[in-house]
């Protein structure tokens, strides 16, 4: 996959919006990091830009009238999380009083931990980190680490699968973090009730 600067994306979207002007493009894909840039350039252009994966909320909230969202954005997400949390927690007769957020450092982990914040604070968890790391990162032991000293109840990682699975690894070697299986039991639960209502 090609990654565009924004200027390149500017540009990009330009001559895309030159050649397809007036008619109906095919199916055109933008890297989630650059739909803002390039659903302005369509913006002036007066062309329907659709978001098929991009997540941020601030992408809605721009007044634009050629911008449409056609997946949840991460309120959406985090507000089905927490309710998940709680009825998790009723269910298991267990208590979440403390949480910790890691999150890679482009716009989709920063709106991300921003949003998972305000849950946070909403529900009156005591939060303890907010840890940000480059998503090109080599090494997340720093983090884990510090994740680790902390010790919270819960943890709401934001990251991309490649920065996932160096977690996880990292998590591993360190001894921390072993996924709990009361959560992957419920999360199962829920896959089979997704599945049964899903057309």
């Amino acid at each position: 996959m090609r990654v565009f600067t924004v200027s390149a994306s500017v540009f990009q979207a330009e001559i895309l919006l030159d050649i397809t002007f007036g008619q109906v493009p095919g199916r055109v894909s933008v890297p989630p990091k650059r739909t803002g840039t390039a659903s302005l350039v369509a913006e002036r252009a007066g062309i329907p830009f659709v978001n098929g994966s991009s997540s941020s909320p601030a992408l809605t909230e721009r007044g634009l009238k050629y911008f449409f969202r056609v997946s949840p954005h991460d309120g959406q997400f985090t507000k089905l999380m927490f309710d998940f949390l709680d009825e998790f927690q009723k269910k298991k007769n267990v208590k979440i009083s403390s949480a910790s957020i890691l999150h890679e450092d482009s716009a989709f982990g920063t709106d991300s931990a921003t949003t998972q914040e305000k849950f946070i604070n909403d529900k009156k968890y005591k939060l303890l980190d907010k840890i940000t790391y480059n998503a090109k990162a080599t090494s997340l032991s720093s983090e884990v680490q510090k994740l680790k000293a902390s010790n919270a109840d819960l943890l709401l990682p934001s990251s991309y699968t490649a920065d996932t699975y160096l977690f996880l690894k990292t998590a591993k070697e360190l001894k921390k973090y072993s996924i709990r299986r009361e959560i992957l039991e419920s999360s199962q639960e829920i896959a089979k009730k997704m599945k049964n209502i899903a057309p």
